[in-house]
C-alpha cells in the first residue's frame, strides 16, 4: 500500500507540471504557482522538434502567433525574440535566428539556445561572427566578413548578407551588390538587385569597397559562422540545427545565471513585475516552453531554477507574450509578432543547410590560430602583428624617429583625416602591409589599449581579470581599470576578445575624457535600446559631438565598432578636452 501511495503521489506531482507520463499527449500544458509567480508550461515529448518560425516565412514582417503556428503545423508555440515592435515598417528581430542550419538573422546580445540534429540543447551568451572566403581560401586577400544577415544598414562600412527569407525592400547597403547562386558569383553591380531563390546577395556599403573589390564573377564563395561565448571562448556549435537568441540567459546546468550586463540586455522593464516567456529543457533534454507572470526578470530566473529546469533563456515579454497549444491560444499576445518557437513533428525531408547544393552556410568549424585566451588571428592579417605575437593586438606605433607610413587603403575614406591624426599620435598604427583596415571591428581589449595610449595613462595598481591574466592586453586593461575607464562584465570577467559595442565605446570614451553628466544629449530614434548603464555616456558624448550617430538618427547601441569609428571618436574626444 505504501508503494502504491508513493507511486500515485509521484504521478500526481508529475501531472501537476504536465510532465509527460504513460498515455500523455505529445505536448502537455499545465499551470502551477512557483516562487509567488504563475507558470504556464508546455512540456514537450522527446523526439519532437522545436524550431524558430518567421512571420510569413520572412524576416522583418509580423503575423499573429496562431497563424505562424498553424502555418508550421505546430502542436505548440511560444513567442520568440525581441523585435522592433514600435516601428511597424521595420519590425526586425534583434537576436540570432538559425532555421535548419541556415542563418536568417545575427544578433550580438542575449542568451541563445541551440538545438542539435539529435535534439540536444546547448545554451550560451552567444556572440556570432560571419566570415567568408573565395575560391576555397580564407587567407588574405581572399578573406572577407559580414556584419549581419537580412538587415537594411545605413552604416557606410557595413556588409550584409541577404537571403531569400529577407521580407523587406532592400535599401542598403547597396554601394556594391554581389549576387551568389549555388556558391558562385554571378553578378557584381551597384544598387538593389533581386535575391535569387537558390542563393543570396551580399550588400557592401561604400566604405567597404576594399572587400567588394576582392570578388570577381565566377569566384566560388564560402561563408561560415563562428560562435563564441561572451568571454571570447570558441564554441563548438557545429552540430546545431536551430538557434534562437533573445532575452537573458536564465538557467544553465541547473543554476540561476541571470546577468543582464554580460548579456548586454539590461532593459529597465526587466525590473518591473509583468509577464515573460521562456524556452528551456530538463536534465534529459526534454524541452519546455512557457510563460511566467507576476514577477520581474530576477524572479523569473529564480522560478525556473526552482521548477527544476536544466537550461532556460528568456524570450520577449509584455504585449508580445503568447502561448499556443493543441489548436488553442492559452495566452493571446497583444500584438503581431516577428517570429515564434514552434513544436513540430520531425520531417525527414528537411535537409540541413550543408546538404543543399547551393548552401550559403557550412557549419564546419574553421581551423583557427588561437592564443592562450581563445582569441584568433584576424582573418585580414597577411602576417603576424608586431607585439606579443598572438595576432589579436592593436599594432605597436611606429618607432620614434621613423616617418609615418602612407596607409594604402584609406584614401577617400570618410574617416581618412581622423585616422591619420590618431596614427600620428602613436595610439594606433597601420599593418605591416601598409593598410589600416578601417572597416575591421575592434575588440574590447584593443579599444582599451588605444585609449590608454591616446591619453598616455599609467598605473601600477590596475585590476587583472581572470580572463585577462594571460592576455596580450593585460597591462593596458589593468591601467584602464585603474583609471576607472573599464569595470568588466563582472568582478572576474572582462571579455577582452568580444567586439566592442557602440554603447560600450561611449561609456569608455566618456570616462577617459572625463565628460560631465548631462540631462539629455542628441535625441536618437532608438534611444530606448541604449542600456541604462550607457545612457548618460551616450548623452554626454552626443552633446559634445563626439558620437553623432547615423544619418537616420539612430545610435545603434549594440552594433559593433570599426577601427575607423574608433579613431574618429577618440580624436574628437581628445580635441574636446583641449
Amino acid at each position: 500500500m505504501k508503494r502504491l501511495a508513493l507511486f500515485v503521489a509521484l504521478m500526481l506531482a508529475a501531472a501537476s507540471w504536465g510532465v509527460p507520463v504513460l498515455g500523455a499527449g505529445d505536448v502537455t500544458p499545465a499551470t502551477s504557482k512557483v516562487n509567488g509567480c504563475t507558470v504556464k508550461m508546455v512540456n514537450i515529448k522527446p523526439g519532437l522538434v522545436v524550431k524558430p518560425v518567421l512571420a510569413n516565412n520572412r524576416t522583418g514582417q509580423t503575423a499573429n502567433l496562431q497563424d505562424m503556428a498553424k502555418s508550421a503545423g505546430a502542436l505548440a508555440a511560444v513567442n520568440g525574440t525581441f523585435f522592433c515592435a514600435y516601428t511597424p515598417e521595420d519590425p526586425v528581430s534583434w537576436g540570432t535566428i538559425m532555421i535548419d542550419g541556415v542563418m536568417e538573422r545575427v544578433g550580438a546580445s542575449g542568451g541563445a539556445l541551440g538545438i542539435t540534429d539529435d535534439g540536444r540543447v546547448k545554451v550560451a551568451r552567444l556572440r556570432t561572427t560571419i566570415k567568408g572566403g573565395l575560391n576555397g581560401s580564407e587567407q588574405w586577400p581572399n578573406n572577407w566578413s559580414a556584419w549581419d544577415v537580412n538587415l537594411n544598414s545605413q552604416n557606410p562600412d557595413s556588409v550584409v548578407i541577404f537571403t531569400p527569407k529577407f521580407g523587406q525592400k532592400m535599401v542598403s547597403p547597396t554601394g556594391t551588390t554581389i549576387t551568389v547562386r549555388q556558391g558562385v558569383v554571378k553578378s557584381i553591380q551597384k544598387g538593389t538587385v533581386p535575391i535569387p531563390a537558390d542563393g543570396y546577395v551580399i550588400g557592401f556599403g561604400p566604405g567597404s569597397a576594399e572587400y567588394a573589390a576582392r570578388f570577381s564573377v565566377g569566384d566560388t564563395v564560402q561563408v561560415h559562422y563562428e560562435f563564441r561565448d561572451h568571454e571570447g571562448n570558441l564554441l563548438d556549435w557545429s552540430d546545431v540545427r536551430h538557434i534562437i537568441q533573445a532575452g537573458p540567459l536564465l538557467v544553465q546546468n541547473g543554476q540561476n545565471v541571470l546577468n543582464t550586463e554580460a548579456d548586454r540586455i539590461n532593459e529597465p522593464k526587466f525590473q518591473n513585475r509583468g509577464s515573460w516567456s521562456f524556452v528551456g529543457c530538463r536534465d534529459n533534454d526534454s524541452m519546455v516552453i512557457g510563460t511566467v507572470s507576476g514577477g520581474n526578470m530576477k524572479q523569473m530566473a529564480e522560478t525556473l531554477t526552482k521548477a527544476g529546469l536544466k537550461h532556460a533563456i528568456g524570450l520577449d515579454g509584455g504585449a508580445s507574450v503568447g502561448l499556443y497549444c493543441q489548436d488553442k491560444l492559452l495566452i493571446k499576445p497583444g500584438r503581431k509578432l516577428s517570429n515564434c518557437l514552434a513544436v513540430v513533428k520531425p520531417a525527414d525531408t528537411v535537409p540541413r543547410a550543408a546538404d543543399y547544393k547551393d548552401a550559403m552556410v557550412t557549419q564546419k568549424m574553421p581551423a583557427v590560430n588561437s592564443d592562450n585566451t581563445g582569441g584568433t588571428a584576424p582573418a585580414e592579417e597577411p602576417g603576424p602583428v608586431p607585439g606579443s605575437g598572438t595576432g589579436n593586438e592593436v599594432n605597436e606605433p611606429e618607432q620614434p624617429g621613423k616617418s609615418l607610413p602612407k596607409l594604402t587603403d584609406i584614401n577617400s575614406h570618410w574617416a581618412q583625416k581622423t585616422i591619420e591624426e590618431l596614427v600620428a599620435t602613436g595610439a594606433i598604427s597601420g599593418y605591416p602591409d601598409g593598410t589600416f583596415k578601417p572597416n575591421r571591428t575592434v575588440t574590447r581589449a584593443e579599444f582599451a589599449t588605444i585609449l590608454v595610449k591616446a591619453w598616455k595613462l599609467e598605473s601600477d595598481n590596475g585590476k587583472v581579470f581572470s580572463d585577462t591574466s594571460q592576455h596580450w592586453a593585460k597591462d593596458s586593461i589593468a591601467v584602464a581599470a585603474a583609471h576607472g575607464i573599464v569595470n568588466g562584465y563582472s568582478d572576474s570577467t572582462f571579455g577582452p576578445n568580444d567586439n566592442i559595442t557602440r554603447e560600450q565605446m561611449a561609456l569608455m570614451i566618456a570616462r577617459a575624457a572625463k565628460l560631465d553628466e548631462v540631462a539629455a544629449g542628441k535625441p536618437f530614434v532608438d534611444s530606448m535600446k541604449i542600456s541604462t548603464w550607457a545612457r548618460d555616456a551616450a548623452a554626454a558624448t552626443s552633446k559634445d559631438g563626439i558620437i553623432t550617430g547615423y544619418p537616420d538618427s539612430t545610435f545603434r547601441p549594440q552594433a559593433n565598432t570599426t577601427r575607423a569609428e574608433a579613431a574618429t571618436v577618440i580624436v574628437r574626444a581628445l580635441k574636446s578636452a583641449e
